[in-house]
């Protein structure tokens, strides 16, 4: 069973998790505003998927490239990512917000077909917004990447037993298991749509910062990417 931390739980929320929601918000705004001023954004972003998976030396398959990239576009530029809100939130918040992960589990236990959904999300929330998952601490990405492999891996069965006509069948339909297994390294890839920003001196910095204070090798690997030394990091991964 996936946890949730009181940051993003059942059990109350707290000051980060607001900060957190609207770092969210910013950096998806900027992917989009980043996104509509390209020709032909899907293109783009296949190109930049495909880089990241080179550089990060991932074995992934050219479907799982173009589902993920499928998930940019959907979540972005379609703008599926957020809910609106019934009422006011306890700080009086009314607009847009990331449902919490363990409500969208919940309703994925009693709709299976939900779980794709949870997946693309929190691939998205784990990998583009990954600093505004990272600010509530450690056990917090942990919990992501979980909630994560297992909504992709619970769909993968889903998808098996709607193409057998079968309940139970036993078998996983093999994009959503490669979706499971290659999770963590995905959502990394995603993540390098950053690398944009840290042309900007003040944003390297700012990612070295954050690397310096955390050992964080998600951050490492940014930097590394804009040619950091090793040596330099004083890590390596």
């Amino acid at each position: 069973m996936v946890e949730e931390t009181t940051h993003f739980g059942l059990r109350g929320v707290s000051l980060e998790y607001f900060v957190s929601q609207h770092l969210l918000i910013l950096d998806v705004y900027w992917l989009v505003m980043g996104l509509t001023i390209i020709e032909d954004p899907t293109q783009e972003l296949s190109h930049m998927v495909s880089e990241g998976v080179e550089r990060r030396h991932l074995s992934v398959s050219p479907e799982a490239q173009a589902y993920v990239v499928g998930v940019l576009v959907s979540l972005t530029l379609a703008d599926d990512i957020f809910t609106a809100r019934e009422k006011p939130s306890v700080d009086g918040d009314t607009g847009r917000y990331i449902k919490p992960f363990t409500f969208q589990l919940q309703e994925a236990a009693d709709r299976p077909y939900l779980f794709k959904g949870v997946g693309d999300r929190c691939l998205f929330v784990l990998g583009f917004a990954y600093d505004a998952i990272r600010m509530t601490g450690a056990p917090q990405v942990k919990f992501h990447s979980a909630v994560g492999r297992t909504a992709y891996g619970r769909y993968a069965h889903v998808v098996a037993q709607y193409q057998d006509h079968l309940v139970h069948s036993g078998r996983a339909d093999p994009l959503f298991t490669e979706l499971a297994d290659s999770f963590d390294g995905l959502a990394a890839v995603v993540g390098d749509l950053h690398l944009k920003r840290l042309d900007d001196d003040q944003v390297l910095l700012d990612y070295y910062n954050r690397f310096r204070d955390t050992g964080d090798q998600r951050y490492a690997g940014l930097l590394k990417a804009k040619g950091i030394p090793l040596d330099v990091l004083g890590s390596s991964s």
